[in-house]
């Protein structure tokens, strides 16, 4: 009779096994991966200014008055935790003041009071970001860098502006303002490198154009001149 209590025991069936380290059905707790977003989707407004100096002779600049601005959107689809591949489309203004003295070429060799070259473009740009440190969801450091191409989709101008005179005295009107809109000489296509080193929704931003802003033949009746390559500036990158 004990025999068959022990036996009734060993065999009850109400009773729940206990997970053994030897069972292999028993289930183990993983971690959670790191959760990111993966499409991004937001805008940038960039302030650059030309540095380092002109190419050739004839095109100096006026160095921080002249300037960029740009502002798009952009999309980022992040591949990984850490890298992510993606494009922008932005309005990019450029501003050359230029540098009135004695060698001045560029786009030709008057001097005025002030003188201005404004390029209206349509940039297009091609990102790859790395991100470095990242919060739950949420981009804290990281670099995007890439390529951009600026088509001449707007207005190109070139502003000159003088004092009025009457005889040996200057007018009591406003200077005199003139516009010059049908530059042939200005290739309508540019492109360049872009990198951005960002900070939550700052960043700092180096871009470098590859490409000449005047065309050959400009270069061989003209002037071989080219403005400052190198832009640095301090970018709003929401996204």
């Amino acid at each position: 009779m004990v025999f068959a209590l022990q036996l009734s025991a060993q065999t009850d069936p109400d009773k729940k096994p206990t997970p053994s380290d030897d069972d292999p059905t028993t289930t183990v707790k993983k971690k959670k991966k790191t959760r990111f977003k993966k499409n991004n989707y937001g805008f940038v407004f960039d302030l650059g200014f030309n540095v380092g100096s002109s190419e050739n002779s004839g095109a100096d600049i006026v160095y921080g008055a002249s300037h960029s601005i740009t502002l798009g959107s952009k999309y980022i689809r992040q591949m990984h935790s850490v890298f992510g591949l993606g494009g922008g489309l932005s309005y990019k203004y450029e501003a050359f003041y230029l540098d009135q003295n004695a060698s001045k070429l560029v786009p030709n060799n008057v001097q005025h009071d002030k003188e201005v070259m404004r390029f209206h473009n349509l940039s297009i740009d091609l990102i790859t970001r790395y991100i470095i440190l990242r919060k739950l969801s949420k981009k804290i450091l990281y670099v995007e860098a890439g390529a951009y191409g600026d088509f001449a989709a707007f207005s190109q101008k070139h502003v000159t502006f003088d004092s009025q005179k009457i005889g040996n005295k200057f007018a009591q009107s406003d200077e005199q303002k003139t516009i010059y809109s049908d530059l042939n000489y200005y290739n309508k296509f540019n492109y360049g490198v872009k990198v951005l080193v960002g900070y939550r929704w700052y960043a700092l931003s180096v871009s470098y154009r590859l490409s000449d802003y005047f065309n050959q033949d400009f270069k061989d009746n003209v002037c071989k001149g080219e403005f400052p390559r190198l832009t640095i500036g301090l970018a709003f990158n929401v996204n």
